[in-house]
């Protein structure tokens, strides 16, 4: 039982700035969040682009909100953080694709208080259409394992899916 959904949009301001504004919603309850709501926006900065490769850097605000409950009890966070990311993409072959972004997001109020994660995909292009995508995620939150009992500090998510574009 776990969806998640996110909406971004960029505008370039130069060849090197864009802005950046975007919305997530989530839910997930195998590790017992019951709403994720995030808000952000900031700058995104170009730091090599060469054909298909890629290198993105980006701090933005971010606003968030949890619901978390673990049967027993409930705990809401309402929070201000950064979301600094890194970005890559590379473009191995004709068919094959590789990207990262991983990020960097503390509490604005505590430092210390940071959630660390990271999503790597490669997409193997079979046609023009048809493509096979492997995605692995891993998050490090422990805050969230310190409120919430059964929630481990990392969590991690393999997936894999067959992309159509038409």
């Amino acid at each position: 039982n776990a969806g998640f959904g996110h909406l971004r949009w960029s505008r370039k301001l130069t060849d090197y700035i864009s802005r950046e504004a975007f919305g997530q919603s989530q839910f997930d309850e195998r590790i017992k969040i019951g709403y994720r709501g995030l808000l952000g926006t900031g700058p995104r900065f170009s730091l090599f682009v060469a054909g298909k490769q890629k290198l993105f850097w980006g701090i933005l605000y971010m606003f968030e909100y949890n619901e978390l409950n673990d049967g027993e009890g409930e705990a809401y966070f309402r929070d201000d953080r950064l979301s600094i990311s890194l970005s890559a993409q590379l473009q191995l072959s004709p068919t094959l694709r590789v990207a990262n972004t991983s990020y960097y997001q503390p509490v604005l109020s505590t430092l210390s208080e940071a959630r660390l994660s990271s999503g790597t995909s490669v997409q193997l292009k079979i046609n023009s259409h048809l493509s096979f995508v492997t995605t692995f995620n891993i998050t490090y939150d422990a805050r969230i394992a310190a409120e919430v009992g059964g929630v481990p500090k990392t969590i991690h998510r393999l997936t894999h899916r067959i992309r159509w574009v038409f």
